[in-house]
Formats: structure tokens, C-alpha cells, sequence
């Protein structure tokens, strides 16, 4: 009987539209930049800083609290495992209202892995580097999440050759690197940022 409690609130919370809302599910890159650019809250250039906080996740609804209390009864964690991480930010190029509001040289970046995985020499040497963040509001309004793959773009990726995106394994950060595709390949950081700039303005 206790099983079977257990289990219902594992697909009580699987199912909730409020307990996954706002968990970043990647899909495919959109067709086209403009497409990127709308969908975006926010576009900023910055770098990742140390992990600043990770634990399970139970959704931003109004049962995220039970489910909390009801995971240290159960035999397996209904939770998932996340990471908050900040990103310093160098350059803001799209923001709202809400955003100028807050402070504009960090903001902190939610993603869903293990705190083991999340800080394996392979993870922490692909943070590192400049990145151009296409980011949208948590509805915490308080962190931000990426919903596609080409939303987190490696700026200049020295072992790639060039821009590249991840096509991340799960819904970790990590994966095959791939060319972004709305440029030329011989395309610079400084051109697509330019790029990004002018459409955002116009």
C-alpha cells in the first residue's frame, strides 16, 4: 500500500503542468534567428560562474512543498536534480522591463543535471568560455532557462572551429557540438553578435 502511495505521487508530479512548467525541454533549434531573437525574454554575452546552488526540483506550483516532503518518505527521489549557476554578464542585448529592474551583471541560469555530473572535469571545462545566452523567465521570475538547443551558443569554440551550440545529452548542458546554422561557417562572434544587435534594434 505504501508503494502504491509513493508511486501516485511520482505520476502525480510527472504529470503536473504546474510541477514541470518552466523545465527547459529541449527541442529542436528554431528555423531561423528571428525566430531565436523573438522567443527570447532575454539575449545576453557572459560567462558561467561556479555552481551556486544544486538540490531536487519539484516544480513552481503550489505542491512543490509536499512533493518535497513527500520524497523523504518514498524509496527513490521524485525529484529531479538541479543546478543554479550564475552567468556574469558582459553585454545585454534584449531585456524587459522586469530585467532592467533587477541587477544586470548577474543573473542565475537553472538547468537539470547531478551535482556529481554537473561537476566532472568534462562538465566544468565546457562552461568555460564567452557564450551568447538566448534565455527565457522560470516562472520563479527570479531564474532563467534555456527551451532549445541552439538558445546557449559557444562564442569562438576553439575545438569546434568557430560558433557552435551543444545538442545536449538529457537535459544536461553537455553533447556533440554542432555549427550554429543561420551563419556562414566562416562567419566571426563579432559578425553574429552584430547581427543580433541589428535585428534586436530593428
Amino acid at each position: 500500500m505504501k508503494k502504491a502511495r509513493h508511486l501516485l505521487y511520482v505520476l502525480i508530479f510527472l504529470f503536473s503542468g504546474t510541477a514541470l512548467s518552466g523545465i527547459a525541454l529541449h527541442s529542436p533549434p528554431p528555423e531561423n534567428l528571428d525566430d531565436l531573437i523573438e522567443n527570447s525574454v532575454i539575449i545576453v554575452v557572459g560567462t558561467f560562474g561556479e555552481i551556486a546552488e544544486s538540490g531536487n526540483f519539484y516544480g513552481y506550483g503550489d505542491d512543490a512543498a509536499l512533493l518535497a516532503e513527500k520524497d523523504k518518505e518514498t524509496f527513490f527521489s521524485i525529484g529531479l536534480p538541479k543546478i543554479d549557476i550564475p552567468i556574469y554578464i558582459k553585454e545585454v542585448i534584449k531585456g524587459d522591463d522586469l530585467f532592467y529592474a533587477g541587477d544586470q551583471s548577474m543573473i542565475i541560469f537553472r538547468y537539470f543535471e547531478n551535482l556529481e555530473s554537473a561537476t566532472s572535469e568534462e562538465a566544468i571545462k565546457d562552461r568555460e568560455g564567452e557564450k551568447l545566452f538566448f534565455l527565457g523567465r522560470n516562472p520563479d521570475n527570479e531564474t532563467y532557462g534555456i527551451g532549445t538547443i541552439a538558445s546557449l551558443i559557444h562564442l569562438d569554440d576553439p575545438e569546434s572551429g568557430g560558433l557552435t551550440y551543444t545538442e545536449p545529452y538529457g537535459v544536461t548542458l553537455r553533447g556533440e557540438r554542432i555549427k550554429v546554422p543561420y551563419i556562414s561557417g566562416s562567419a566571426s562572434a563579432q559578425e553574429l553578435l552584430t547581427e543580433i544587435r541589428n535585428r534586436v534594434i530593428n
